[in-house]
């Protein structure tokens, strides 16, 4: 039995050889030795935290390596007294046993196969597909993407390749593999916190942003304006960080669009904070391109309408030889908008505290405050009665297969923070992240991903969620310190008109191209008529929509991928 893994990390490739005789001599430095164990441990990624516990035990030892590995060597169920975003390997010579832990929040891709009886395992699908004789496509999984949807399970779009759920950790001893879910520790969640709610958020949320940066590598944010990254460069500036720049992605050969131009809140941060911020203009930026490549990079098909931007940054971040990123992805689940708080005024028959608060917010909105009551109450009746659609009308899979969403993936306005946080998109999005940062070599983290700034958040009581009609309450009242009032009480942007201005003639020719070489098997599943209609229409001259975009995007990915390995 031998096990062999591949991983990227930090722009390298590092391959692991382990058995009970020897392992890499590259990676030597990661081998430690214990009394009555030689362990070894390699953290992809970034522990922020151990539990008072795992540091009471494992204090003999300065550096996080050791106390990994030792923790590891007498037994301790470690992986309930971590956060970070990581995986981590580790392997007992003495018993010949690999273990492996998936973060929380799954911010990384692992992949693995038994492959003749030896165990294989990659932070990238397209290194395993090279060790195996032949791989064969898992027609559900293709049915899934299809569908706009996404199932958090150990299936890939290959029968003989498998995954590491997030919050799980594997084990593989004599050629017999375990999987098991695990629970952090409360012990992680025992910190104090002040009477003052505001204060409490910025000590924790310093924390969060610091525990992932390191002054001595060079540290990048994607900064669009927004709340959230707007937030993480200020917790970088009051934390003494200089060298740091910020990036955008810019629409400025779009002049109709008011909720496009986030120029004036960037020049903000810009000018509080004195981090040079790099505007990267997306005229003429291509969105189907974008997926066709990578798609062929990955291995896979592709959910990921905004790639093409995130690619242009990416160039400019390796011009300036950023080695992180930080970015707000999910602020908006962890710091929620808070409208379950009117869900729960609703069936609490407190409907005066339920019309005041979306009066308001229909007033911040400068929107029908009638339109709005109309729906709130509407969505709040449907919770109560369960009733929900499961059917995805927007998708280019045949109705005759008749599937229904993914029920963790269907969220309404009153869905919890806890609902928002666990659905399975958003560990996809994730993973997405990771390896596309990674193929370029930048490390990339969502410090709002943090799990004590979650559990912080998820347990405030209702005023700072929603109040007087804000939504996001205690985000706002942290940025109000730093910030214009307009620019803390702004409303979010829109990517949409972006993505939609931005399909070329160019992206239609490679659609057509796509459509003239269709494959077989998605011949199968495709709905055929409802694609070649979004076709002719384009050619006519019709404006493109939303949904029409990603379904081409969709198609464009998934042809890609079927055609490229021959499935």
């Amino acid at each position: 039995m031998k096990i062999f893994g591949s991983i990227k990390d930090s722009g390298k490739e590092f391959d692991f050889y382990l058995n009970q005789n020897s392992g890499n001599s590259a990676l030597e430095d990661n081998v430690h030795f214990f009394p009555d164990s030689k362990i070894f441990v390699y953290i992809d990624g970034i522990v922020s935290k151990l539990s008072k516990k795992a540091n009471e035990l494992s204090s003999s030892f300065e550096s996080i390596n050791k106390k990994i590995a030792y923790l590891h060597s007498i037994d301790f169920n470690l992986e309930s007294h971590i956060t970070g975003s990581f995986n981590i390997f580790l392997y007992n010579y003495s018993r010949n046993e690999l273990k492996i832990i998936r973060d929380i929040r799954g911010t990384r891709s692992l992949f693995y196969a038994d492959n003749d009886g030896d165990f294989i395992f990659s932070s990238d699908q397209g290194s395993l597909i090279k060790k195996i004789p032949k791989v064969s496509l898992n027609e559900e999984k293709l049915m899934e993407f299809l569908n706009w949807d996404y199932k958090l399970d150990q299936e890939t779009y290959f029968k003989e390749i498998f995954r590491i759920d997030p919050n799980n950790y594997l084990i593989y001893r004599n050629k017999v593999l375990k999987i098991k879910k695990y629970q952090l520790s409360n012990d992680l969640f025992n910190i104090s916190e002040s009477k003052d709610y505001i204060e409490s958020f910025k000590k924790i949320f310093y924390e969060a942003v610091i525990k992932l940066t390191n002054r001595d590598k060079r540290i990048g944010v994607m900064m669009s304006g927004g709340l959230d990254s707007s937030a993480i460069a200020i917790a970088l500036k009051k934390n003494n960080f200089t060298d740091v720049r910020t990036y955008s992605a810019n629409f400025n050969h779009i002049t109709n669009s008011d909720k496009l131009d986030e120029t004036i809140y960037q020049k903000n941060i810009a000018d509080l904070t004195s981090f040079k911020h790099s505007f990267v203009e997306m005229k003429d930026k291509s969105p189907i391109k974008s997926i066709q490549k990578f798609t062929k990079i990955f291995c896979k098909p592709i959910l990921f309408p905004n790639i093409y931007l995130f690619e242009e940054i990416i160039k400019k971040l390796k011009k300036d030889n950023i080695e992180i990123i930080l970015d707000g992805n999910d602020g908006d689940n962890t710091i929620s908008h808070g409208f379950e708080v009117l869900y729960h005024y609703f069936i609490k028959f407190q409907f005066i505290k339920f019309i005041k608060e979306i009066y308001l917010y229909a007033g911040h909105k400068n929107t029908s405050f009638l339109h709005l009551l109309r729906i709130f109450t509407t969505q709040a009746i449907k919770k109560l009665l369960n009733i929900r659609d499961q059917k995805n009308k927007n998708s280019i899979l045949k109705k005759s297969f008749n599937i229904e969403k993914n029920p963790k993936n269907i969220t309404s306005f009153f869905s919890s923070h806890e609902k928002k946080l666990s659905i399975d998109l958003l560990y996809l999005s994730n993973e997405y992240r990771n390896e596309l940062f990674k193929h370029f070599g930048i490390e990339n983290f969502s410090p709002f991903y943090d799990e004590i700034l979650i559990n912080f958040c998820t347990k405030m009581p209702y005023e700072n969620k929603l109040q007087n009609g804000h939504t996001r309450k205690i985000l706002r009242d942290f940025l109000i310190e730093f910030l214009p009032e307009d620019h803390a009480y702004r409303d979010k942007s829109e990517l949409t008109p972006g993505l939609i201005t931005n399909f070329m003639n160019h992206d239609l020719s490679i659609v057509t191209s796509e459509f003239k070489k269709i494959n077989k098997t998605l011949l199968k599943f495709i709905d055929l008529e409802k694609l070649r209609d979004i076709i002719l229409n384009l050619k006519n001259g019709k404006r493109i929509e939303e949904q029409e975009l990603i379904d081409l995007q969709i198609f464009v990915s998934a042809n890609t991928f079927l055609n490229q390995h021959n499935l």
